[in-house]
């Protein structure tokens, strides 16, 4: 039984910003002021929109969605999520919802369509489809719930 974790998305994501945050403090002492780069700015609005207001979980939000939440262009957030998250806006949508999923089936009793819908994915067969390719292609979310509960 292979379980492919990925480090969680907010430990990388955190990361990112603070290595951003160190190189802008580093110009900053070495420049005497500090000049915020808009791409810092956007993914500050990026991670927000995901961490706390967690839009992930709308079923039907895109790209084009976000857009119009940042009051920017497609091109700019496109490149931004992909220079910073290493992937496109689907995969990162993707990531979200499963992160979501997973602390729903590690933390609650809700049934399986239940945190599907509650973590954002339109149907349960997306919610399995997308278990499988980014946690386990062996085991159903109810099985990798339940060796978690062991854990």
């Amino acid at each position: 039984l292979h379980i492919n974790t990925p480090p969680p998305l907010i430990t990388v994501l955190r990361s990112l910003v603070d290595q951003t945050q160190n190189v802008s403090s580093i110009q900053s002492d070495h420049l005497n002021y500090m000049q915020v780069h808009p791409d810092e700015v956007l993914l500050k609005k990026i991670i927000d929109l995901f961490e706390h207001k967690k839009m992930y979980r709308l079923p039907k939000f895109t790209l084009p969605d976000l857009v119009m939440e940042l009051g920017t262009n497609r091109t700019y957030v496109s490149a931004c999520i992909n220079r910073y998250f290493g992937c496109n806006f689907k995969q990162l949508l993707i990531r979200y919802r499963i992160e979501a999923s997973k602390e729903l089936l590690k933390n609650t009793s809700l049934d399986i369509t239940t945190i599907a819908f509650e973590a954002g994915f339109n149907t349960r067969a997306s919610f399995y489809r997308a278990f499988k390719e980014n946690v386990d292609r062996d085991i159903s979310p109810a099985e990798w719930r339940k060796l978690k509960s062991n854990d």
